[in-house]
């Protein structure tokens, strides 16, 4: 029983780590751009954060360089963990979804994209609805302020 328990809190901390400090993507490759890259990442500046992250996606830290353009030279260094393995980010988003508030859609949408490339048979396509899947991920993911939030109709 405690193992269960267990396992639903690192559900639980995982999925608020994804909500708040990280992403569920569906990206083209900028070397092959007809080749789509999914992505469940976590960002931090807090190195033990992006520990306890990995540790339950079972991957590895990595560091965002300082030769980015946009950084500035006060700024902490910024770590990640991501994984782009289809499989790894069907366990992970099963495990987190029932938990998910922010990127709840998000990850819906990524899981139905997965699910549609791990169960592609007799090498039938379903390209339509994996570019419908992109494009609604792309305007979720969009950054930027909604000017028409708040407006009274």
């Amino acid at each position: 029983m405690g193992e269960e328990i267990d396992e639903v809190i690192d559900a639980v901390w995982l999925a608020c780590a994804i909500d708040g400090e990280g992403g569920v993507e569906l990206d083209k490759d900028n070397r092959r751009p007809s080749v789509l890259l999914p992505e469940v990442i976590v960002h931090n500046t807090c190195i033990e954060f992006i520990e306890e992250a990995c540790r339950i996606m079972q991957t590895k830290i990595e560091a965002k360089p300082r030769s980015v353009a946009y950084y500035k030279e006060e700024w902490k260094t910024g770590y990640f963990t991501r994984t782009r393995k289809q499989r790894k980010i069907k366990e992970i988003l099963e495990l987190t979804l029932p938990f998910m508030i922010v990127k709840k859609k998000q990850a819906e949408l990524l899981l139905e994209w997965v699910n549609i490339r791990i169960n592609l048979h007799n090498g039938k396509s379903h390209l339509e609805r994996e570019t419908e899947i992109y494009y609604e991920l792309k305007e979720l993911n969009k950054r930027g302020r909604n000017l028409n939030a708040g407006k009274r109709k």
